[in-house]
């Protein structure tokens, strides 16, 4: 055989390769495999993978195109319907080579492929919120241990707070996802650390009042929020002084001592999870009463009837569970 005809039989065997998948390109589905494609509405995560796989192997096309076409439609209607699903990193690799393969259309498959939403709405959020959530926490907490800015000094700890504070307004106001929460008791030990009792409690208003540690909407999370400190506290009650005598949980912390704190100072403690010797049979209602606007002399009158044991002067809410302690 001649180097000519061998060229033509190159060539024929070529030819006929190509009209091969032309054919398994374009041939229409098999009513079986159209049953169980285009059945019913994929509704969970598994079932998508499953179908991704399958189309990888080309169980319902023979060429890349349409399977990648495929891919790209029940992927996007997965997205439109609502389904949690987010497809790993191997799965999406996988999918990429997959359309850069194809013989004849690579460039339009993996140009398709990208384009594809390769998580649900609600977890590209949370990702969002992730990579938001870890830069807010990480400049927090460059600010706390700032070395030009003195641990303990008055304008120093409102400084520092008024500089967390416009970082926390910007995320907020800048409309991205994100939650900080959990840093709010590394600032509260950060400002106890200063012995002037009205920083304190400037520092935990703002905190509480001013400071937004979430976006507008946080996306629901699993586990329970226990970004509240734990704080332990007392209180003391005389004729004309009422004290509260409390500390964060940890060793080394400083005890702030409030005389006769306002109704508004209490209201600012009671937001962090607090926890005391005999708390729902005394303190929590000395507590609530100061909330409610009790005096210095009706709270040592209500003082003087609870260790009396009078019946009728516990609050309510606070005697068998307290939010105080929750």
């Amino acid at each position: 055989m001649t180097n000519v005809d061998n060229n033509i039989a190159k060539l024929t065997a070529q030819m006929d390769e190509l009209l091969e998948m032309q054919r398994n390109m374009y041939k229409p589905i098999k009513p079986e495999e159209k049953k169980k494609s285009d059945g019913a509405k994929i509704r969970s995560q598994k079932k998508l993978f499953e179908m991704i796989e399958r189309n990888l192997n080309k169980e319902f096309h023979g060429g890349t195109k349409p399977s990648c076409d495929f891919i790209y439609k029940i992927v996007e209607d997965a997205y439109n319907d609502g389904v949690k699903y987010q497809i790993p990193d191997d799965l999406k690799k996988r999918i990429l080579a997959f359309a850069k393969n194809s013989t004849h259309h690579s460039k339009d498959c993996v140009k398709l492929m990208k384009k594809m939403h390769y998580a649900s709405e609600d977890y590209a959020m949370e990702e969002e919120k992730k990579s938001n959530s870890l830069k807010i926490r990480e400049f927090i907490i460059d600010v706390l241990n700032r070395e030009d800015l003195m641990v303990g000094d008055p304008i120093d700890t409102k400084v520092t707070f008024d500089m967390i504070n416009e970082c926390l307004q910007d995320a907020y106001n800048s409309g991205i996802a994100y939650d900080v929460r959990d840093v709010r008791s590394k600032m509260l030990s950060y400002a106890t650390q200063c012995m002037d009792t009205d920083t304190v409690t400037y520092c935990l208003s703002f905190m509480n009042e001013r400071m937004p540690f979430c976006s507008e909407n946080p996306i629901e999370s699993d586990h329970k929020d226990d970004s509240r400190a734990i704080i332990f506290y007392d209180i003391e009650v005389f004729p004309n002084m009422f004290l509260v005598n409390w500390k964060i949980q940890g060793e080394g912390q400083p005890i702030v001592r409030w005389i006769n704190p306002t109704p508004e100072q209490i209201e600012d403690l009671i937001q962090f999870r607090l926890i005391g010797f005999n708390c729902r049979r005394y303190d929590n209602h000395l507590i609530y009463a100061r909330l409610m606007g009790y005096d210095n002399n009706q709270l040592y009158h209500l003082s003087q009837k609870i260790v009396s044991g009078l019946k009728g002067c516990f609050f309510g809410p606070f005697l068998s569970s307290s939010s105080l302690n929750s």
